[in-house]
């Protein structure tokens, strides 16, 4: 395994899993557990998976972009590309999120399998960049 990959992989699993499927392996878990009670309560379990929505996604794309300009603050000059890569991911993200509050405020709106694919190519170009940005912040100090 080479170095940037070992050094990449704690970066993917704190910033990238745990936020993302943490919330959802404790609601899991306390759906389980409750499950077990007197009643024999039925559960979904299914149902926290919900809660990844397209707007979820969006606004933690944005997260992960806006720490990564964070962590390069005052490195812009020796990363002139990356930089622009970031901003036009950005504001992709922002007009599509943007696009997104206006088709919830329709009362039958639910999100299509465009909209996930879309908001996933998204978040992916997000964790691409910030995991980039992540290894030219460790190699610049």
């Amino acid at each position: 395994m080479s170095d940037t990959v070992k050094e990449i992989l704690p970066w993917i699993g704190w910033r990238v899993f745990a936020p993302l499927f943490g919330p959802i392996l404790v609601a899991e878990l306390s759906l389980w557990m409750w499950s077990t009670g007197p009643d024999g309560n039925a559960v979904n379990y299914f149902q926290p998976i919900h809660g990844i929505t397209p707007w979820a996604l969006v606004v933690y794309a944005i997260t992960l972009l806006g720490t990564t300009i964070n962590e390069l603050r005052g490195k812009i000059e020796e990363n002139k590309r990356f930089y622009l890569w970031l901003i036009v991911v950005i504001i992709f993200t922002l007009i599509y999120g943007a696009y997104i509050i206006i088709w919830n405020q329709q009362v039958a709106f639910q999100p299509t399998a465009k909209i996930y694919m879309i908001t996933v190519l998204l978040f992916l170009a997000a964790v691409a960049l910030s995991g980039y940005g992540y290894t030219i912040s460790k190699k610049t100090g």
